[in-house]
């Protein structure tokens, strides 16, 4: 999905054709077709998105930074492949040699004590270091037979949140191909922590 400056969004989705267990395009591809300048004249003729006057959030972190970092966190000997996203978003797979599983990155500033994030964890493990921490395991809210996502969502005391997920799929919405996951939980865990996140720019608290 794809957030424009006016808050205008476009979402494409593909399903494998019957009979087929690939897409028809790659994540590449679709992203092609998703900043293509042919949608402008759709999307000028949508009615303008409400002004948000007081943003809680700021989700600017470009997806190549993104996966660059979840990529320095992973662990030697993995094949990654299918990098990419948006603004705020980074995804890319990852493959033991057993199948290859979908990680997604969303990557977040909150202005500190925004109520709405701090009802999102209000359930959450502290860390020593204030580190607000979710995990779970569930079936992906995005379909797919015997698809399972796990999630490891991550806030800390100055905003910074990082939400990891892994789906046991290649992609969203296609079947599961594998019961465990390429990476275990306490990785996804690790990612989220990763020291260079700290290196995100863009405070909400900082903003105009």
């Amino acid at each position: 999905m794809l957030t424009f400056d006016d808050g205008r969004q476009l979402l494409l989705s593909e399903s494998p054709m019957p009979g087929r267990t690939a897409l028809p395009l790659t994540l590449r591809e679709l992203a092609a077709v998703a900043v293509s300048a042919d949608w402008q004249p759709v999307l000028a003729a949508l009615p303008a998105a409400p002004h948000a006057t007081t943003p809680g959030v700021v989700q600017t972190l470009p997806a190549d930074r993104i996966t660059d970092v979840v990529t320095g966190a992973l662990p030697k000997g993995l094949r990654i492949a299918d990098a990419g996203g948006q603004p705020g978003f980074g995804h890319l797979t990852v493959d033991d040699g057993r199948g290859r599983c979908l990680v997604a990155v969303t990557v977040q500033r909150w202005k500190p004590g925004d109520p709405d994030i701090g009802e999102v964890f209000g359930k959450a493990r502290g860390l020593p270091d204030g580190t607000r921490v979710l995990t779970s395991r569930e079936p992906s809210a995005k379909g797919g037979a015997h698809a399972v996502e796990w999630r490891a969502d991550t806030l800390t005391t100055d905003g910074l949140r990082v939400l990891v997920s892994e789906v046991n799929a290649p992609a969203y919405r296609l079947a599961g191909t594998r019961s465990k996951p390429v990476l275990p939980l306490d990785r996804l865990v690790r990612i989220a922590r990763a020291p260079a996140w700290g290196d995100v720019p863009g405070s909400a608290s900082e903003r105009p």
